[in-house]
């Protein structure tokens, strides 16, 4: 039994050394946020990368000369798989937020009055941005309440 674990040991070493085994390539990224279970594959391996995305924001990923499929797991986030090519693969990702500023958030629509300008209850209206409140500073725009 000594002498069989020797010999498959020996021959492991043997087969090492003479690069009978597949050259495994790197995976790496560009930036942080995406996940794999490892960072060497052979070729022809399957590889599978997870990239965690925030909301109101667009992505692009790019894998060079590699062709890749892209799916979303609602708990995993983008889920990119691909075959592994035999040289090493850079993943990167171009991200832009989508979500915009609109001054008119917080008026009124066309036709819809609202106080006019007088504070209802307790409240009073801030002289810098014109919106209602209660507090010591404006909610809005932070301006301390006029005495």
């Amino acid at each position: 039994m000594r002498t069989t674990w020797r010999l498959m040991i020996l021959a492991g070493v043997i087969l090492m050394l003479t690069g009978c085994l597949p050259k495994k390539y790197r995976l790496s990224f560009e930036s942080p946020g995406f996940r794999t279970v490892k960072t060497l594959y052979a070729p022809g391996e399957a590889v599978e990368v997870s990239y965690r995305i925030a909301t109101d924001t667009d992505y692009w990923f790019h894998i060079g000369d590699v062709e890749f499929e892209q799916d979303y797991d609602p708990r995993r986030g983008v889920i990119l798989r691909f075959t592994m090519p035999e040289h090493d693969v850079t993943i990167g990702v171009d991200r832009k937020n989508t979500m915009t500023f609109d001054p008119d958030a917080h008026s009124q629509p066309d036709g819809i009055s609202g106080t006019g300008g007088v504070p209802s209850g307790n409240g009073w209206i801030c002289p810098e941005c014109g919106e209602e409140n209660s507090g010591k500073f404006c909610s809005e725009c932070g301006h301390a309440r006029p005495e």
